[in-house]
């Protein structure tokens, strides 16, 4: 999927500069990988300002990097979050455990949505916590275990593809209700598919639920 709408997109700039004397340049040549420590204070300058457009009117639901390689072609992105979906369960003793966060952005040729599901640990959890890519052995530590499930979804042109992890990591440094934050590395089933990024999003919807419920 994201070869055929790469080859159009190089189509489409070869055209263009049949027709104009300055050649135009993939769109992935303004991307940025902004997680690496010499990009520290532009990731830090894009975080605080999307946290006062969040704390404004929620018109901002985070910032998101990553480079890689998705279906044999190299990507990197540097994008705003356009929405982001946060779960969470109160358990019997009123403490709030971080299910769930979904993250929906886009780049230059395809949409995106990052979910990073049964993350555990209370919403207002300190420290740095690594979490493996896996399965849970057993359902009732899901929450409690430092094991995380995740799925990649891209979308061009009414096709979508969903790239299921096979292995990795998920580096969490900031949770709290409206916030999460971390970096992580990820290898998909096919081989040669595998990203590592940063994130930093905010809520733009949060649902929390109890035992007995859907989530």
């Amino acid at each position: 999927m994201l070869g055929r709408w790469l080859a159009a997109g190089a189509c489409c700039f070869a055209a263009v500069a049949c027709a104009a004397p300055v050649e135009s340049e993939p769109a992935y040549a303004d991307e940025r990988f902004l997680c690496g420590a010499d990009s520290a204070s532009e990731w830090t300058d894009a975080v605080d300002d999307c946290r006062r457009r969040f704390e404004r009117d929620a018109s901002c639901g985070g910032v998101i990097s990553f480079e890689g390689v998705l279906e044999e072609h190299l990507v990197t992105v540097d994008a705003e979050v356009s929405r982001t979906e946060f779960v969470d369960f109160m358990d019997a003793d009123g403490t709030a455990l971080r299910d769930n966060v979904k993250i929906y952005s886009r780049s230059p040729y395809f949409s995106f949505s990052l979910q990073l599901k049964e993350i555990g640990g209370a919403t207002m959890a300190e420290g740095e916590r690594t979490l493996r890519v896996g399965s849970t052995a057993d359902p009732s530590e899901k929450l409690t275990d430092a094991v995380v499930r995740t799925s990649f979804r891209m979308s061009v042109g009414g096709e979508s593809s969903d790239l299921a992890s096979r292995d990795g990591e998920l580096v969490v440094e900031r949770q709290t209700e409206s916030e999460q934050a971390g970096s992580f590395a990820l290898e998909f089933r096919a081989e040669s598919d595998q990203i590592d990024g940063c994130f930093h999003v905010f809520a733009t919807d949060r649902m929390v639920y109890t035992t007995g419920d859907d989530a």
